[in-house]
């Protein structure tokens, strides 16, 4: 399992980029998944652990130029319905 963690932080990782659009599931996807990614990046192989990373990463640069762009930092999580 020691190994596993990485690839279970990399899923998770993809789960927030798939969902990211719902107001809570793409938040917690994103939470799950860098905290996976961080654990998995103590064992070894780490390929997946650090592309995991690099998407949560990503993804909380993301959620901050938006927040700070539409004005609230809960904007991204309450995207779908600004468009409405």
């Amino acid at each position: 399992m020691n190994s596993q963690w990485g690839t279970i932080g990399f899923i998770f990782a993809c789960l927030a980029v798939c969902f990211g659009w719902l107001p809570y599931a793409g938040g917690l996807f994103w939470l799950l998944g860098a905290v996976f990614s961080c654990i998995g990046l103590g064992y070894r192989p780490r390929t997946f652990a650090w592309i995991g990373f690099i998407i949560s990463f990503f993804w909380v640069i993301l959620w901050l130029v938006m927040g700070l762009t539409l004005g609230t930092l809960a904007a991204l999580t309450l995207f779908p319905y600004y468009i409405w």
